[in-house]
């Protein structure tokens, strides 16, 4: 609407006036032209009322628009979610928003008022806020930034505070607003996006390291894997010389151990992982474990023309450990010397290192001359799924699992591994393991070696009498351990599942033993060796043993075997020596006839006197475990070959070569008993 410069006043008084004149004047007749001068001037004077009732009722809607507006803009303020205050030209505090009331622990406005904005913050931040607040003629918003507050429960926590100029002008009409913002969600949000972009990496490097490893897996798997089953192709060739034969079924064998030792080696892997791993403690003497080692690899190292030397740099002591663990950590040290040594030699030592009160720190070593490591490799060396070259067209195989199992079991003695190389010069492989020193005469050094119970040793292929029920679901395995059981002298059924040995036994099947699979279709080992148990119980049957035979070789595994009511317990693939052993424990001997004995060896093929001298030499040297037993019985071999206790006696040097020196022990004592070769000795 158009404003216009009215004066209420003068138009009022010339109103007055004019309706004055008109009633004095009303009896004249030439008074028309006044009327008409008042009735325009009345009617003005009602466009101006009417005009000044619209002004009015326009700013009426002006007023409450600001109230609205002070009211939306004060309910954004109180409720912002983040802490606000407004502090006057003096820095003095006039208002405080919800959540300020809340970081200062405070009920109202009325205990900040009048206080100064300084004293909310600690003294070393006010310097930051006055050099800000100074200079209100800076439009925008300004952040002193990283101020600590004071006297609030979050002292230690660090805020920016956003700094905006709410007036015009140098009069600081209208004071100044501060908002605070928490800085260390900030920073935590940025640590946990920089742990988050981490995580990504390392995630990546593992999968990058994983597929790896998988490659190498299908490699190292398919390797010999290609010739079992080429040799096995091989064999059934009908013009094989008996040479060839033994040759190829040599190759299967060698090609089986290694697959089998790949499955240990990730069985390993894996209990480490998930914190299974158990140690066993025993007696060990590293002089003998070096001595014993060395030997393992003599062979292997001197058909690369490798010298091979061992040396135990300590005083004569033995310790409590796990034996058995150190040889498996020497032999993954001393494979990859000799792997990776084209020439020179490897040398294998150990020392105390270090010895508080009952306890010692032992060092071993295997140090070569092959073609070493660069040192940005070293770091990947001991990590699982890594090797130091990992392609495809890589000279040396292997899995890459070895080293990390040496640091897993090393760090469970507690100890350590390490490595230091140079290329072209060779390598030392270390590691440590805390032991406990064993007092002297406290034990002889043959109670460090676990011998088989008596009940569980057995001359080479026992001849046994009974009937065994095999559950097993696979057809190649049940050929294998029927074959295996009939030459043991032992009849078997076989059932494909563990309901059809559950029906078959309460259904009155004689059964002297009953080999049970684990993992089978319709109902597994377990619930059948529980029903079988059971009925047993229920109906007064003698317990008739329950063998377990799984490829889950865990430790939780034979524990649910026990708990089940199983009596013993072999892992896949089964060891024929294994089995024997196995079944002379549970099942009678064969009855021995006159008729089918055989007839002993007339005295003059031997040269009895010479075999029993050699086996009096032999058997103090197995019974005190010395290795010179090896070279020894290599010549009994040559003695006794073509006669009739040639078997038996190769049989005793396998034992030798496998370090079992206890049943080769008795083996061969029973042997030269047999034969009354002791008689002869002195």
């Amino acid at each position: 609407m158009k404003e216009r410069q009215v004066n209420l006043g003068d138009l009022r008084e010339r109103a007055e006036r004019a309706i004055a004149e008109s009633q004095d004047q009303a009896s004249h007749p030439d008074s028309d032209a006044e009327s008409r001068d008042i009735d325009r001037l009345v009617e003005e004077l009602r466009i101006y009322h009417t005009e000044l009732e619209i002004q009015n009722q326009e700013l009426g809607n002006a007023q409450a628009k600001i109230v609205l507006g002070l009211e939306k803009y004060r309910n954004l303020f109180e409720f912002l979610p983040l802490p606000g205050i407004l502090v006057d030209a003096r820095g003095f505090i006039s208002e405080a928003n919800q959540q300020a009331r809340e970081l200062f622990d405070i009920r109202s406005n009325t205990y900040l008022q009048h206080r100064s904005a300084f004293q909310l913050f600690a003294s070393d931040s006010r310097d930051k806020l006055h050099a800000v607040l100074r200079d209100p003629l800076v439009r925008g918003p300004q952040i002193a930034g990283m101020l600590r507050l004071n006297g609030t429960q979050d002292a230690e926590t660090v805020y920016d505070v956003h700094v905006i100029h709410l007036n015009e002008g140098p009069q600081h009409a209208y004071g100044t607003l501060l908002i605070l913002v928490d800085k260390s969600v900030e920073l935590e949000l940025a640590a946990r996006e920089t742990a988050l972009n981490v995580a990504k990496i390392a995630a990546e490097s593992a999968n990058v390291a994983k597929s790896q490893f998988l490659a190498t897996m299908s490699h190292e798997i398919r390797t010999p894997m290609n010739g079992i089953l080429g040799m096995a192709q091989l064999l059934l060739s009908p013009s094989l010389s008996d040479g060839e034969r033994c040759d190829y079924a040599r190759t299967i064998l060698n090609s089986g151990q290694t697959l089998l030792t790949l499955l240990n080696d990730i069985l390993d892997l894996s209990k480490v992982e998930a914190g299974k791993l158990e140690l066993e403690s025993g007696f060990v003497d590293p002089a003998q474990i070096l001595h014993e080692t060395q030997a393992l690899f003599s062979e292997t190292a001197g058909s690369k023309g490798l010298r091979i030397e061992s040396l135990w740099d300590g005083p004569t002591q033995r310790y409590l450990g796990d034996s058995h663990r150190l040889r498996q950590m020497l032999a993954n040290l001393i494979g990859n010397a000799i792997k990776f040594t084209p020439q020179g030699r490897v040398t294998i030592t150990a020392r105390e290192c270090e010895r508080e009160g009952q306890t010692a720190v032992l060092e071993f070593a295997v140090a070569d001359s092959g073609i070493g490591i660069a040192q940005d490799k070293l770091s990947f060396l001991f990590q699982p799924f890594s090797q130091a070259d990992s392609s495809t067209t890589r000279q040396f195989g292997g899995t890459g699992l070895g080293l990390s199992i040496v640091r897993s079991l090393a760090r469970i003695m507690g100890g350590d591994v390490g490595v230091d190389s140079i290329p072209g010069e060779g390598s030392r492989f270390w590691f440590h393991i805390r032991a406990d020193i064993v007092a002297e005469g406290s034990d002889s050094r043959l109670g460090a070696r676990t011998s088989p119970p008596p009940q569980l040793r057995i001359e080479a292929l026992p001849q046994l009498c009974g009937h065994v029920l095999l559950v097993e679901d696979n057809p190649t395995n049940q050929q294998v351990l029927r074959a295996l059981l009939n030459s043991l002298g032992l009849t078997s059924t076989i059932l494909n599942n563990g309901q059809e040995a559950v029906n078959a036994i309460l259904g009155g099947l004689a059964a002297d033993l009953i080999l049970m699979d684990l993992q089978m279709p319709v109902m597994d080992g377990y619930a059948a060796a529980e029903q079988i148990r059971q009925w047993e119980k229920e109906q007064g049957q003698p317990r008739r043993p329950i063998i377990a035979i799984s490829a889950d070789a865990f430790e939780e595994n034979r524990k649910h075997c026990n708990n089940c009511g199983m009596d013993g317990f072999m892992a896949k693939p089964i060891v024929f020596d294994q089995l024997a052993r196995m079944m002379a424990q549970w099942m009678k001997p064969a009855p021995v006839t006159t008729a089918t004995q055989p007839e002993p060896a007339p005295a003059q093929q031997l040269d009895i006197s010479q075999v029993s001298a050699l086996v009096g030499q032999i058997l103090p040297l197995m019974a005190h475990n010395k290795f010179d037993a090896l070279d020894h019985i290599g010549t009994l071999v040559d003695i006794v070959a073509g006669s009739t206790v040639a078997n038996e006696i190769a049989d005793v040097r396998r034992l030798l070569e496998e370090f079992r020196f206890d049943l080769a022990h008795e083996r061969l004592q029973r042997l030269a008993q047999s034969q009354a070769w002791l008689d002869r000795t002195v």
